[in-house]
């Protein structure tokens, strides 16, 4: 709801410099409305990004991501979080897969388990995150470990 409102405030004030004021002011008005209206509360959102990543709220991540991606420094600890999360949904879906199958169990499977979870996590990456490099290179350093950590044991 507070993201909704941000968003809908920066897009009217676009709307009033674009209507009333010289197009000179439009990136000055613009800094002052997203430090007041995102920068300033930046980490009262970030601290919500794992909340919505464990109830899998891709609207409200992809509004997340685009509104702090207009400060400085604000998606960092996103993509911390990100690689956090799809790390700790690596090691379960490994371990779930290991449980289950006891000692004689297919490399296969667990190859399988992990490209299951990278491709879901590279479907938000995608959808939420617009593809962006950053998003796309944390999903990749969590996903290709476990695979070479499993080809390496020679499971």
């Amino acid at each position: 709801m507070v993201m909704e409102q941000a968003e809908t405030r920066l897009t009217e004030e676009e709307g009033r410099v674009k209507m009333y004021l010289h197009p000179e002011i439009m990136s000055h008005l613009m800094k002052t409305c997203q430090k007041v209206l995102i920068q300033e509360h930046a980490a009262l959102l970030q601290d919500e990004f794992q909340n919505l990543l464990d109830n899998d709220r891709q609207d409200d991540l992809a509004r997340m991501y685009s509104l702090l991606s207009r400060i400085p420094e604000g998606l960092e600890p996103l993509r911390r979080k990100f690689e956090t999360h799809v790390r700790n949904a690596g090691l379960s879906a490994v371990e779930k897969v290991a449980n289950e199958g006891g000692d004689a169990l297919d490399p296969k499977v667990y190859v399988d388990a992990l490209l299951e979870v990278h491709s879901r996590y590279q479907i938000l990456v995608n959808v939420a995150f617009k593809g962006e490099a950053e998003f796309v290179r944390s999903l990749d350093n969590v996903c290709c470990p476990y695979t070479l950590m499993i080809q390496s044991e020679g499971l």
